[in-house]
């Protein structure tokens, strides 16, 4: 089935450049172009869209206005911003409502890979959309998957990272808990089970996991996304994040942004490990990590 994607763009001259540069993913993406924050609402409100994309600026509803009252109408809707302006005030406005600032002019494949790589992750978690999840909220496990990548990522250019490994440490953090979906829907019975432990005797979820299935959601979400051939690095931070020290490769890397930014986002008792941060002689810097991401996502109190 097409993703869908909508543009929003009151330049007539940038919405037929977009339509010439995406001509190519016509067979995977079902592509809707708007001039407007109105229409794009419209349109929204008469259809499911998995990805709306929008400029900064525009008359009437800027795209900080926009994309935050897309976050309250539709909040599975991963929201981007494609912008040349940089004006810190709007940037800041439009944090909390976003999940990706792209700057224009934008490289062609790299708007594409954007959209991608989070279409993917959209995949993964919507064809267990009609099945039954029991305990388990697959709303809430978007969101935190969502704000977790987009942490990963500000931790990655926070040292100055090259892109790849901040997009790298996107992906990861997208599909981190991909795992947790794959039990709810095979394991019913055990998930439940898996549930009651952290409710009732106060286990920790990775422990109650190991306990029920002698294998937790991150050992299956990293076999799971090793098949679909996904780079190494996504897979080693996704099938490690809560254990970063078993990895073999004492450096800095998407796993590092991943496993602090989930113990950042899932907040207060949660806390890095910092026996791997000091193996990899980043212990020092945890304290500008969290500075960062409150700067830039929890300044509208998320």
């Amino acid at each position: 089935m097409k993703k869908r994607i909508l543009f929003v763009d009151d330049e007539p001259m940038v919405t037929q450049a977009l339509q010439r540069m995406l001509r190519s993913m016509r067979e995977e993406w079902d592509m809707e172009f708007v001039d407007s924050g109105a229409a794009a609402l419209r349109a929204l409100d008469a259809g499911r869209f998995d990805v709306i994309v929008s400029d900064m600026r525009m008359p009437g509803m800027n795209g900080a206005e926009l994309l935050a009252e897309v976050m309250r109408r539709h909040p599975t809707t991963v929201r981007l911003i494609l912008s040349g302006y940089a004006d810190k005030d709007l940037i800041l406005r439009c944090v909390g409502s976003t999940h990706q600032y792209l700057s224009k002019p934008c490289d062609p494949e790299a708007l594409k890979a954007t959209i991608q790589r989070v279409v993917l992750s959209i995949h993964a978690f919507s064809q267990f959309d009609d099945l039954d999840m029991g305990p388990l909220n697959i709303e809430a496990l978007w969101s935190h998957s969502l704000q977790v990548a987009g942490c990963a990522k500000l931790i990655a250019k926070a040292e100055g990272s090259e892109s790849k490994l901040a997009e790298e440490a996107f992906a990861a953090g997208l599909l981190h808990d991909v795992g947790k979906l794959v039990l709810a829907v095979n394991f019913p019975r055990e998930t439940a089970e898996v549930h009651r432990l952290i409710d009732t005797e106060g286990m920790e979820p990775h422990l109650a996991e190991q306990s029920v299935f002698a294998a937790t959601h991150a050992d299956v979400g990293g076999y799971l996304i090793g098949l679909w051939g996904l780079p190494v690095p996504v897979v080693e931070a996704v099938a490690l994040h809560h254990f970063p020290g078993l990895s073999p490769r004492p450096e800095f890397s998407a796993l590092t942004c991943v496993h602090v930014a989930d113990a950042i986002e899932a907040g207060s008792g949660h806390e890095p490990n910092r026996d791997y941060l000091e193996r990899i002689h980043l212990a020092s810097r945890l304290p500008a990590w969290r500075e960062a991401i409150h700067n830039e996502l929890y300044t509208l109190n998320l």
